[in-house]
């Protein structure tokens, strides 16, 4: 790319999607004269006097949001010139002046402006310093999740946050928080993480001197079908705060008919038939309804989640009863499956040509008395 002279360059690129790309720039003879790489895929390069000619602007990706997928990013290219048209934000700086040296610090919203020029111009208006900049927070904390726009209900996604170890002197505490939209499910929230309503919320140490990363998280469990729902996650250390917003969306899934039942009765016996464990992903209310396919009719309640009855008299041969259930979500979406239930006879106690108890007791008594008169 061909530049004209710029006093004031600021070359920047951002992407959407793409996990991590980096920026540089070459000049002509393809030396690299400037180049940003921070952990993800916002990055920019400042040059205060850009001289004209050719330059080659290179981005670098490493990974792509999806296998084989390709990732679009966004190259913004500005000179800034110190005009009141320029001007992009007013910043509160603390000055610190001793033996003839003197610092600034700046208060900076890294939401607003994470690059740009910075102009220092004495009170007489006879001196002035540009200074580029580049703010990138260190990655000692990042986000982790799976979230996409076409996300299997019920089906559990983790979402958390990596703490990196701490090889400081001191403590380090973090704040941490998740707010998702409402119609989901959450479970097994790590690290005395605390749940009101939407929203849970973490304070946790990473110990001085600790080698040892820390993983912070929660298992979201997508429910309600939609595709507008988001994510903020946010993580503080001291003033320090980074968000994040997540879209993802829910995909609309038919029930999962469960039937159970005992595999053997005996006849007469009461039976306990129940569809009780049958769900649906989206948490949509079910309605059931039963059928009985095989066996000596029994009389039960066909559209109630569960039902008893009596197993009914059968012969030496037995019998097997088997029932249909198929559930149906407010949506129309059904399922379908079927329970088994095999009745024998009830065995005799006592029939003919047998002893019989009182006989069992008896006959030690005529033995002993026989013995006796020998």
């Amino acid at each position: 790319m061909r530049f004209p002279a710029l006093a004031n360059v600021v070359i920047s690129i951002s992407s959407e999607t793409a996990p991590d790309v980096d920026l540089r720039i070459l000049d002509s003879n393809e030396n690299r004269i400037g180049s940003s790489a921070g952990p993800d895929s916002n990055e920019s390069v400042a040059f205060t006097n850009l001289p004209a000619g050719i330059y080659f602007l290179v981005v670098d990706g490493y990974k792509a949001s999806t296998p084989g997928g390709t990732d679009e990013v966004t190259m913004n290219i500005a000179s800034i010139l110190p005009t009141d048209e320029s001007l992009s934000d007013d910043v509160t700086v603390a000055v610190d002046e001793s033996e003839g040296e003197f610092s600034l610090t700046f208060d900076w919203d890294t939401d607003n402006n994470t690059s740009g020029i910075v102009i220092l111009t004495s009170g007489d208006q006879s001196n002035e310093v540009q200074i580029p900049l580049n703010i990138t927070r260190k990655n000692d904390v990042t986000h982790f999740h799976t979230l996409s726009d076409a996300m299997t209900a019920g089906v559990a996604s983790r979402v958390g946050f990596n703490v990196a170890p701490n090889f400081s002197d001191e403590d380090r505490e973090y704040s941490f928080s998740a707010q998702m939209s409402a119609g989901h499910k959450v479970a097994n929230i790590s690290n005395g993480g605390v749940q009101e309503g939407n929203t849970i919320n973490w304070t946790v140490v990473q110990e001085a001197s600790s080698g040892e990363a820390m993983v912070v998280g929660f298992d979201l469990i997508p429910t309600k079908a939609g595709s507008a729902y988001a994510m903020k996650l946010t993580n503080e250390f001291g003033d320090d705060m980074v968000e994040e917003t997540v879209k993802f969306g829910v995909t609309e899934v038919a029930p999962v008919a469960m039937a159970s039942a005992p595999d053997w009765v005996t006849e007469g016996l009461t039976v306990n038939i129940s569809g009780a464990a049958s769900y649906d992903g989206n948490d949509d209310e079910l309605s059931y309804q039963w059928l009985q396919t095989g066996g000596a009719t029994v009389l039960f309640d066909k559209t109630a989640e569960s039902f008893s009855f009596n197993a009914p008299s059968v012969g030496s041969q037995g019998d097997t009863l088997s029932f249909e259930l198929t559930v149906t979500d407010t949506n129309g979406n059904s399922d379908t499956t079927n329970a088994v239930v095999s009745v024998s006879e009830a065995a005799e106690l006592d029939k003919g040509g047998s002893i019989g108890w009182v006989g069992m007791l008896l006959l030690p008594v005529v033995w002993m008395r026989r013995k006796l008169k020998a």
